[in-house]
C-alpha cells in the first residue's frame, strides 16, 4: 500500500482497520466513510478503473494488478483523480481465499464492496480497460455502473499501448 500514489488519502487508523477487516462490509466502510470522502475534498471528480483482476485479462492476477496500477498512474498523469481499489486487493484476496480454494468466485467482492463504492455517490466516472468482457467482475461492475447512471469510458487500444509502455519503462528502471 505504501507504494501507491494515493496512500496519502489513507491514515494509520485506516491501515489498521484494513489489516484486521474480517468481511467485505468492513472493507466497503473503509472506502465509503474514510478514503472516498477524503478524496472528494480535493474538489475534482473521482474516477475508478475497471477491468480484469482475478478472472480474464492477462490471465494472471499479478499481471492484471500491475496493469491496473500502471493505468491508475497513466490516468493520474493525465489529470484524473483515481480511486485505487488495488490498495484493498491484499485483504480482498485474504477474505476470498476460501472461495478461491474451492474454485468459486467470491461474489461479495462485487455485491458488497464494489456495489457500495459505486452507490456511495463519490465515483463520477469509470474507465474500462480493453478486454473487460473477459472478466466476471468487470462485467458485473459495468452492469452496476450503467444501472446507477455513472458514465463509462472504454480506454482505447492506443491508451493500453501507452499504459504498457509505462510498465515496461518502470521495469527497466527497477532492474
Amino acid at each position: 500500500m505504501e507504494n501507491s500514489i494515493f496512500s496519502g488519502f489513507w491514515t494509520e487508523p485506516d491501515r489498521r482497520r484494513l489489516a484486521i477487516a474480517t468481511n467485505f462490509q468492513e472493507l466497503a466502510d473503509i472506502a465509503v466513510t474514510s478514503i472516498l470522502p477524503r478524496m472528494a475534498l480535493v474538489g475534482r471528480p473521482i474516477v475508478e478503473v475497471c477491468g480484469p483482476i482475478t478472472t480474464g485479462g492477462l490471465g494472471c492476477k499479478w499481471k492484471n494488478l500491475r496493469r491496473f496500477q500502471q493505468t491508475i498512474l497513466f490516468l493520474t498523469e493525465k489529470g484524473n483523480l483515481v480511486f485505487d481499489p488495488v490498495l484493498f486487493e491484499e485483504r480482498i484476496g485474504h477474505l476470498a481465499n476460501d472461495h478461491h480454494r474451492r474454485g468459486v468466485y467470491c461474489e461479495e467482492i462485487l455485491t458488497v464492496f464494489y456495489t457500495q463504492v459505486f452507490e456511495s455517490g463519490y465515483i463520477s466516472q469509470a474507465k474500462f480497460l480493453p478486454g473487460w468482457q473477459s472478466s466476471h467482475g468487470a462485467t458485473f461492475e459495468r452492469m452496476t455502473l450503467t444501472s446507477l447512471g455513472i458514465p463509462i469510458e472504454d480506454l482505447s487500444i492506443q491508451d493500453l499501448a501507452l499504459i504498457d509502455r509505462i510498465g515496461e519503462s518502470a521495469e527497466s528502471t527497477s532492474n
